[in-house]
């Protein structure tokens, strides 16, 4: 009895943390910090890079639908604008001088305009084409369109190429002696025709130009889906809605 009530109120000996065990860890706010694993270290190292990759791209593959749509419509306009001018010019002229409008446009080849006229509708169904490879992440399909288009533009311009020579070595041009000796409403025809010809014959040559260096930077561009996101899509992973 004496033994039992004697340990009461006795404290138990505290035990001393051996020697191997290191220096106690620090204290963070909800508890000790543990130190961190090596492989979780460069998981997370990588996802940071992967995560740094794709923001970089987003910003530099910004997409803007709503403003490119904007802006391929008012381009839209200022070449209906231009070249609507042009053709009511046209149309004036031809009501007032019936007959002369007649004969001189008898004296073009029909073969070629009827050919330039296919080339440049096939050109407008491969620049399309183009542009929906794009999007899909074909990049063989759209640089293969994009050569097409390309290339009929090439054929567009050597055909007015022949179609002009024909008529100059025939001596009709503005102001030539053989184009002065016509009626004054055969002179305003072939007038207005060099001019609007020859003002397509421009922006066909621009055009061409843009086309080659789209081309050149799509050729150079690495053959990788999301880079060719579709804008719309876009749009829906950044709202949250996907």
């Amino acid at each position: 009895m004496d033994r039992m009530t004697s340990g009461i109120g006795r404290q138990p000996p505290k035990r001393e943390a051996p020697d191997h065990i290191g220096p106690a860890r620090p204290i963070g706010p909800i508890g000790p910090i543990r130190p961190t694993c090596p492989m979780r270290l460069a998981t997370q190292k990588a996802t940071m890079a992967e995560a740094t990759t794709q923001l970089a791209l987003e910003h530099e593959h910004h997409a803007d639908p709503l403003g490119s749509k904007l802006g391929m419509w008012l381009f839209l306009l200022t070449e209906l604008l231009l070249f609507g001018g042009l053709f009511l010019l046209y149309s004036v002229y031809r009501a007032k001088n019936p007959a002369a409008f007649h004969d001189a446009a008898a004296q073009l080849n029909v073969l070629i305009g009827t050919l330039n006229t296919a080339l440049l509708l096939t050109s407008s169904l491969t620049m399309a084409l183009s542009i929906g490879a794009m999007q899909r992440g074909q990049k063989k399909v759209a640089l293969g369109c994009l050569l097409a288009t390309i290339a009929m533009g090439g054929l567009f311009m050597a055909n007015k190429y022949f179609e002009w020579t024909a008529k100059i070595h025939h001596g009709i041009f503005p102001n030539s002696p053989a184009l002065g000796q016509q009626s004054s409403g055969e002179q305003i025809f072939y007038g207005l025709y060099y001019s609007m010809t020859g003002l397509h014959g421009f922006h066909v040559l621009v055009g061409m130009g843009v086309l080659i260096w789209m081309a050149i930077s799509l050729a150079r561009r690495p053959e990788r889906v999301e880079r060719w996101v579709l804008p719309e899509e876009i749009e829906k992973l950044r709202g949250g809605r996907v």
